[in-house]
This record gives C-alpha cells, structure tokens and sequence, in this order.
C-alpha cells in the first residue's frame, strides 16, 4: 500500500519488508529536528538551516520532518525567506509557543 502512513511517513514507493525501518527513521529524524528548534527557541530555521547544522540527515528527509513537524503543531510556517545554498529562497520555520 503506498501513501501516508501514520502521519511521519509516506511510503511512495511500497517498501514492503523495509516499511518498518523506514518508519523508525523516520520518527528519529523527527525527533532530532524537533530538538534543534528546541535548542534554539528564538530562531528561525530553513530546512537548509537544519541540514547544515545535523549533516548526516538528507534535505528531503528534513522537508518531510518540516513537514510532519508543522502537521502536528511542533512547527510553524513563516513568511521570513532565506537564500538556499543554490541562491533561491527557502522559507523558514520557528517552535510553536
């Protein structure tokens, strides 16, 4: 079955077997994200941001944790932009208070 699953993971490709491991990593990466906003209350972090401070998560993983972050109310949206390392912008997210 592929879509969403629970509401940390979105298995678009039927991983099967792997789903479970997928999952956990998943709910990790959440987790480690989540921290970093935590650390740094006050801040305003692009996925890029976050990326260049965990270095071992891919950017795609960190737009899903922003993602799942913000569903849940973790996270919110802001309308503040910052140049991503390929000169575009990239939007920013702060901790809900």
């Amino acid at each position: 079955m592929s879509g969403q699953l629970g509401i940390n993971f979105f298995d678009t490709t039927d991983l099967g077997d792997e789903l479970p491991k997928a999952i956990e990593q998943a709910t990790k990466q959440d987790a480690m994200i989540l921290d970093e906003f935590k650390k740094r209350p006050e801040q305003l972090l692009s996925p890029w941001d976050v990326t260049d401070i965990l270095g071992n998560i891919p950017i795609t993983s960190v737009r899903r944790s922003f993602n799942t972050l913000t569903k849940r109310g973790e996270l919110c949206k802001t309308e503040v932009q910052k140049k991503g390392p390929y000169g575009r912008p990239s939007y920013c997210w702060m901790l809900r208070s």
